[in-house]
């Protein structure tokens, strides 16, 4: 006699314990049939593999994870790497979200004349100078980012009086320090 309550045609799928569970620094977990890709649960076979980060991604831990992709301000131009290289002064890189972006050196844009940057790893625009001539400045005539020149201003009251009408005259005039 056949049991009712189990059906002939159901297909029993079950969850395997991965022989590799982890990656090294610089190399990124996948599986092919896990059924979540970003914490790689739910798979149907043994095939847990590490592979080598591409240019543009890293991993800087030993993890079942997979390479992120090198942040703004950074590139990473080589294979299996554990972090990314910081954009040099004069340039900036702000785009996100693909690996094809942060792969090369040349991907880290050199600040416009009449801009500056004085900072590694920069991720927005470069900073006004209306001194900076050249494409790629680190330095400007005049302040830092995050710095100010402290001006004061002075003023010095004179009353000239005469015998119908008083007049205040006021100098303002500045110095820098």
């Amino acid at each position: 006699m056949v049991n009712p309550h189990l059906n002939p045609f159901s297909v029993a799928s079950c969850c395997h314990n991965m022989s590799n569970t982890t990656c090294p620094i610089g190399q990124g977990f996948s599986s092919a049939t896990a059924t979540d890709r970003t914490y790689f649960k739910g798979s149907t076979e043994n095939d847990g593999i590490c592979t080598l980060c591409v240019p543009g991604r890293y991993k800087s831990t030993m993890s079942p994870s997979s390479c992120s992709i090198c942040p703004p301000g950074t590139y990473q131009n080589r294979n299996g790497s554990g972090s990314c290289i910081n954009c040099p002064k004069g340039t900036y890189l702000k785009l996100a979200g693909t690996a094809i972006f942060h792969d090369s050196l040349d991907d880290c844009q050199e600040c416009n004349v009449q801009t500056f940057n004085p900072f590694e790893g920069h991720d927005q625009d470069c900073y006004m100078c209306l001194t900076a001539k050249r494409m790629g400045s680190i330095q400007c005539d005049g302040c830092d980012p995050g710095k100010c020149r402290v001006v004061v201003a002075v003023t010095y009251y004179f009353i000239l009086s005469s015998k119908s009408c008083l007049i205040l005259v006021c100098f303002w005039f500045l110095r820098y320090i």
